[in-house]
């Protein structure tokens, strides 16, 4: 998709789900202190997020095997419910310089 089909997309989202947070997720090689880098956007879906400690969940899955992990008691089912309790559900942009 080009950047104008990514932004109708967008639009379209934001304008079927006005509850959603956006999230943009942003992959870039070159940082610098002095500069803003262009970025363009690749991909627009519908999806999840979560923060836990210091890292990002879009992927329910991923999220509940390190549910699983810290609580060794719970079964993958009681972990796919813990999960989808706490991620909520948003529209997410990503992005590459």
């Amino acid at each position: 998709m080009n950047q104008k089909e990514l932004l109708h997309k967008l639009n379209t989202f934001v304008i079927e789900h006005p509850e959603y947070e956006i999230h943009f997720l942003v992959n870039s090689d070159e940082l610098s202190d002095y500069t803003w880098t262009a970025h363009q956007m690749q991909k627009v879906e519908l999806g999840y997020w979560y923060v836990h400690d210091e890292t990002v969940f879009t992927n329910p899955d991923d999220y509940i095997e390190v549910l699983m992990d810290e609580c060794e008691d719970i079964t993958e089912d009681e972990g796919e419910i813990m999960a989808y309790d706490k991620m909520d559900k948003c529209i997410l942009v990503y992005t590459g310089a």
